[in-house]
């Protein structure tokens, strides 16, 4: 295999490895950085079969080697801080088997790796998977390794990411709309015949009309509706909230009622239990 020192994908530039945030629990042996590993291409709608030469080049060759206290297989993190997100990882390396994992950790997939070349003792293994669901975070562990010594390469990595999503950055202020309520209600059938139910349920309905309307004259008459509405608005808060208020109150009324009245059946019957036991007492 041989190694260019030009880059391995043009197209792939366009796309800045800065939006990457890599940790290791191995150490870089040689001057490189771990973003230098990585190349990056916006992702097709299905899985692309990539061409290893296209990844590996001079730039993206670094020297891996583990931490003094540290016998564990490498295991590299990555994560994007841009919103994209991972849908295809294609690595060549010295590792011939490795497993993939995806957001929080999760196991993807485990991959025996092609064998691609062998040269001076090292050999190139290449290995790819789709990650899906797509995420914003994976990770590759290289669990088995050919090489002679505690030193591994990892020759280069793509990822496929997908398009960047904007936000909209207006947000409608409509939240809550009286006249969805104003419409149901005007479609529901009220029945007087001995509900009290149905009065709250009336008169929550005429503050809410009473809101619609408000709002309507403010669009209509400027600042000084506004302000009349703001009041109305208050006023129809404080009448529902009067009203939630009075319901508990009834609520705990009729509680506190039949707590009472469980209390007195109870003392009752103990009262009627100890008289029995007195009177047996007294026969003996």
């Amino acid at each position: 295999m041989e190694l260019s020192d030009q880059p391995a994908d043009d197209s792939s530039l366009l796309l800045d490895t800065n939006c990457l945030q890599i940790s290791c629990n191995w150490k870089i042996a040689n001057n490189k950085q771990f973003r230098d590993a990585f190349i990056l291409e916006v992702s097709s709608l299905e899985f692309k079969k990539t061409n290893f030469e296209d990844i590996v080049s001079l730039n993206t060759c670094i020297s891996l080697q583990p931490t003094e206290s540290n016998n564990e297989p490498c295991m590299l993190d990555i994560r994007l801080n841009n919103g994209q997100r991972i849908s295809q990882i294609a690595v060549v390396s010295e590792a011939y088997v490795l497993e993939f994992f995806k957001q929080f950790g999760e196991y993807e997939t485990t991959k025996f790796a092609e064998f691609v070349d062998e040269f001076e003792d090292n050999s190139v293994y290449f290995a790819e998977t789709a990650i899906f669901p797509h995420a914003t975070e994976a990770s590759i562990k290289f669990t088995k390794t050919k090489s002679k010594n505690s030193i591994m390469w990892i020759y280069g990595i793509k990822l496929y990411l997908t398009k960047l999503i904007n936000e909209p950055k207006t947000f409608s202020t409509e939240i809550f709309n009286p006249e969805i309520i104003k419409n149901f209600l005007t479609k529901f059938s009220f029945n007087n015949e001995g509900n009290n139910t149905t009065n709250d349920v009336q008169s929550c309905y005429m503050n809410i009309l009473n809101t619609s309307k408000n709002k309507s004259v403010q669009k209509s008459n400027g600042e000084e509706v506004a302000q009349s509405t703001i009041e109305n608005t208050v006023l129809n808060n404080v009448d529902i909230t009067t009203y939630i208020d009075k319901k508990f109150e009834d609520m705990e009324r009729r509680l506190m009622k039949k707590i009472n009245e469980m209390e007195q059946r109870t003392n009752e019957k103990l009262d009627t239990i100890l008289r029995q036991l007195e009177s047996q007492c007294n026969i003996k």
